[in-house]
């Protein structure tokens, strides 16, 4: 399937890529570069924030809904296809290594999830900075880890690589701050678990060359599949650029990240000749973390298959009537 025109991480309109110019102040004790070798919004995104809300309700530092209740890092999420080629992860400031495994399987953990609790973090490296500061980077993939406990980093410095150990399901770096024992919000350059801490003037610990943009939703993957799809396994499929003129169906999937109740879900496929072969109109009910979408129709009568040619996939994902999150797929059926 030829990729859109936009990397799937930049099919965001600029009207929700909420850009937060993040600088460390000069009192900061701890400047931090970003932790992981990719260009933010385009070969990765944060899926996850510190959760800054000390109640069982759970908010993010914008008083959004990426995040959950007691997360203690920034989860830097990446495409399994850079995955499997390798996504390095770096040293966000100087320090020494205070710790590190490096022996614990990449699985996804789903219905793993007792076998691998005792290692939750996966394999890490834990580095000690001045003034009580820590730095966290979990989720590595096994064997990669290239630093050993003693040993003085410096900033940018290789750690190893992005992996899918401990529990997790879906490939990313799991950075976490913390000061004397307690988690620190980055962005907010202050301790989480303070009341009412979300929405409050940020003093981030992040440095003048970071710019990491918050982007309260976003598209995650478009694809078209020949049966229907089961998430997360979808996201992790080869893309496909050819479906066979006898296929047993025709799906186009989609899966988003960040939506919100009261969301609506325009989606369509369209086949050669420019007809609607599936449509999908629907409100979303709830907030979710990530979403998976589809439509398709199956093939009715095997001695009469597909129409042979270009089918177009369109997705929109509107809020208060504006669109939000817009994409696109188009597969050669032969």
């Amino acid at each position: 399937m030829p990729r859109p025109r936009r990397h799937i991480f930049a099919a965001i309109l600029p009207s929700v890529l909420c850009l937060v110019l993040l600088s460390a102040s000069a009192g900061q004790a701890l400047e931090l570069s970003q932790p992981i070798r990719c260009d933010y919004g385009v070969g990765c995104f944060v899926q996850n924030y510190v959760d800054v809300d000390p109640s069982p309700d759970a908010a993010d530092f914008t008083c959004g809904a990426l995040t959950y209740d007691g997360h203690k890092g920034t989860d830097f999420r990446i495409p399994w296809a850079d995955y499997r080629k390798g996504v390095e992860v770096l040293a966000a400031a100087p320090g020494a290594v205070l710790r590190v495994r490096d022996s614990v399987e990449d699985r996804d953990a789903r219905g793993h999830e007792e076998e691998v609790r005792p290692y939750g973090l996966g394999n890490a490296v834990i580095i000690e900075h001045e003034d009580g500061y820590q730095t966290v980077y979990a989720h590595m993939k096994q064997g990669s880890v290239r630093v050993k406990e003693g040993d003085r980093v410096e900033r940018g410095q290789v750690l190893g690589l992005v992996g899918l150990s401990g529990l997790t399901v879906f490939p990313h770096l799991h950075f976490g701050v913390t000061r004397d024992g307690h988690a620190v919000c980055p962005f907010l350059g202050r301790q989480a678990d303070l009341p009412a801490l979300c929405g409050t003037p940020p003093d981030p610990l992040w440095g003048p060359k970071v710019r990491i943009g918050y982007i309260p939703t976003g598209l995650i993957r478009a694809t078209f599949l020949d049966a229907r799809p089961e998430f997360p396994a979808v996201l992790r499929e080869p893309e496909k650029t050819t479906l066979r003129a006898d296929s047993s169906a025709i799906v186009f999937a989609v899966a988003v990240f960040g939506t919100r109740a009261g969301d609506r879900v325009e989606m369509r496929i369209l086949d050669p000749l420019g007809r609607v072969v599936s449509r999908a109109d629907s409100p979303i009910e709830k907030t979710q973390a990530q979403r998976l979408i589809y439509i398709g129709k199956r093939l009715e009568d095997p001695k009469k298959p597909w129409l042979a040619g270009t089918y177009q996939g369109e997705y929109r994902l509107l809020r208060g009537g504006k669109t939000v999150v817009r994409a696109s797929s188009k597969v050669e059926v032969r």
